[in-house]
């Protein structure tokens, strides 16, 4: 799911990217009460998206990834009908 995300970002436009993330931590405020300061950033360049996505792994660790993943579940359409249920090995 996370290789998926950062694929597609690839694609998307730096404002999309921000929203991405605005909307996921936004998110993960609202379903867990965690203080994410997440609305004053604005990615600049796809290295800079991978950054801060892994720092929001890496941080917020298995609440980011399920909101990440009910984002996904919600609308499929905007991750190019990606469903976040396919395991890989």
């Amino acid at each position: 799911m996370v290789r998926q995300i950062i694929h597609l970002a690839k694609e998307w436009s730096f404002e999309r990217q921000t929203e991405f993330l605005v909307e996921s931590l936004a998110r993960l405020k609202r379903i867990s009460e965690v203080d994410t300061s997440s609305s004053r950033f604005k990615i600049n360049s796809l290295i800079e998206f991978q950054m801060r996505f892994s720092d929001c792994i890496e941080y917020y660790s298995t609440a980011y990834l399920r909101v990440v993943y009910d984002m996904i579940q919600e609308e499929p359409e905007r991750y190019n009908f990606y469903h976040g249920s396919e395991a890989q090995i």
